[in-house]
């Protein structure tokens, strides 16, 4: 069986597509749609989307191409699902795999930081003292977010059956595989491990934090987890296997309910679209509503232009 999570191809194509002296016309958190790539960028996008679908690689996707100020490109292709066969279009919801990481966990954990309840170079064992245990006591959060901390990979195989605390009890217990800040391994329980540090810090869940920090405010609508997704939304999600099951998620990927913050995000490409877009504007300065992170500071173009060279005149 191939792997039926379609590919979404948006954030990676956000980026300098317009010039950053576009200042806050874009500010709107509905962006509006233009298609303005020439037709052989729309054209080379739609052979490399279609042949991927003939291939059996993936049954459908939807791509966005955004700039900071409005959405550029914006087309679904193929099938939701094959079984039964559903017609694709930008309201189907993915689920977003390791995306997870960076779009939500991390940008969680700074939002915390930015309200000063966090700081990255917390030791983890002082929101989770259990995580302690073997060694762990002098890891941060910046290592957990860099995947420096010497974490194991995975959660056991043995676990792919259990439940969110069991799984977070073996991740507190389990040695280190290298000193930390001493190597690089990626580790998708190191952010498992910190969804119970942002739900510790901030008071609420992971998952209800992940939707008044983030979710809401930019209006991703349809933005939600396995634990907080309704019933309407579910019949949009995109199955990530044929006969898809909960007994084959969890043999086949490890995939267990309730355990999110290294995946598990399930949203619409335009939702994950408006996060992406917050960043490319806070990145350059401008005013991202909604966007739980301050702007970048940047220099004015006084402060940045050189001093004068020393005048020879009296």
């Amino acid at each position: 069986m191939r792997r039926l999570l379609a590919l979404v191809c948006f954030a990676a194509f956000v980026a300098t597509l317009a010039p950053a002296a576009d200042a806050d016309g874009g500010a709107n958190r509905s962006l509006a749609i233009a298609t303005t790539l020439p037709s052989n960028a729309t054209a080379a996008i739609d052979r490399l989307v279609e042949d991927g679908i003939r291939a059996g690689d993936f049954p459908g996707a939807v791509v966005v191409v955004a700039s900071s100020q409005r959405i550029l490109y914006r087309k679904a292709y193929g099938a939701r699902s094959l079984d039964p066969r559903v017609p694709n279009d930008p309201s189907t919801i993915y689920e977003f795999a390791s995306v997870t990481k960076p779009a939500v966990t991390a940008t969680a954990v700074m939002t915390l930081v930015e309200r000063g309840v966090l700081r990255t170079s917390d030791r983890v064992a002082r929101w989770i003292p259990e995580f302690a245990a073997n060694g762990k006591h002098n890891v941060t959060i910046a290592q957990m977010l860099t995947h420096t901390a010497g974490m194991p990979p995975v959660f056991k195989e043995s676990d792919y059956g259990a439940d969110r605390a069991t799984i977070l009890r073996h991740a507190y217990e389990a040695p280190l595989r290298f000193a930390p800040g001493s190597g690089n391994e990626y580790s998708n329980l190191a952010f498992i491990v910190l969804t119970e540090v942002i739900a510790r810090a901030s008071g609420t869940s992971y998952e209800r934090f992940a939707r008044e920090a983030i979710f809401a405010p930019l209006d991703m609508r349809d933005a939600a987890f396995d634990v907080t997704i309704d019933a309407a939304h579910r019949a949009r999600l995109a199955p990530q296997l044929r006969g898809e099951s909960e007994e084959l998620l969890r043999k086949r990927f490890g995939t267990v309910p309730g355990v999110n913050g290294h995946a598990g995000l399930l949203a619409t490409a335009d939702d994950v679209t408006k996060l992406a877009v917050g960043y490319l504007r806070a990145a350059r300065g401008l005013s991202a509503p909604g966007f739980p992170l301050a702007p970048t500071r940047r220099p004015s173009p006084a402060a940045a232009a050189p001093s004068p060279s020393p005048s020879n005149s009296p």
